[in-house]
């Protein structure tokens, strides 16, 4: 029973869990969204079917089981193996998404804005990555995002391109 106990709690920690998740949005946030959009509906600065889009994404969470944390070791070691795939001089990472073994990883090179760089797999410092996102993007933009990602990201998993892509449109810092 001790060992039970002991197990029970262990578990409840949170300990044997080692990734974080992208948070959700608060409820504050959610009807600050859901009324800039209702303004820009009703000024007829979009359509119905984009407004509905833009409001399922609002409600939605589409990033269960991406994983968030990035400890100061995995980001030295990320930021130099990215720094040697693109050629950069000096690279810093930012955040990280991971998903099955996707990466992506939003860099500052100090040599251009942030961006943020698709990996299949865990950068090897020779592979480049497989394309490049950078920018600023609105709600209105979040289909597309992740369509953009789809297309550009082949193979990308649809749950890392969905999360990503409502990540940058709803949840950005």
């Amino acid at each position: 029973m001790r060992y039970l106990f002991a197990f029970v709690v262990f578990l409840t920690s949170g300990l044997c869990f080692s990734f974080e998740a992208e948070p959700v949005l608060s409820d504050k946030d959610k009807i600050q969204i859901k009324s800039t959009l209702a303004d820009v509906y009703n000024s007829g600065g979009m359509e119905k079917k984009d407004y509905d889009q833009a409001l399922s994404y609002v409600d939605a969470y589409p990033c269960e089981g991406v994983d968030r944390q990035l400890n100061p070791g995995e980001k030295e070691k990320l930021a130099s193996a990215v720094a040697s795939s693109e050629e950069l001089a000096k690279a810093e990472v930012l955040e990280s998404f991971s998903f099955n073994a996707w990466k992506i990883v939003y860099v500052n090179t100090y040599e251009s804005d942030e961006a943020y760089y698709f990996y299949d797999r865990f950068p090897d410092g020779k592979s480049k990555s497989l394309t490049i996102w950078s920018g600023a993007a609105t709600v209105f933009e979040t289909s597309q995002i992740e369509k953009w990602i789809l297309d550009n990201a082949k193979g990308i998993p649809k749950e890392l391109a969905s999360c990503f892509a409502w990540h940058v449109t709803l949840n950005r810092d």
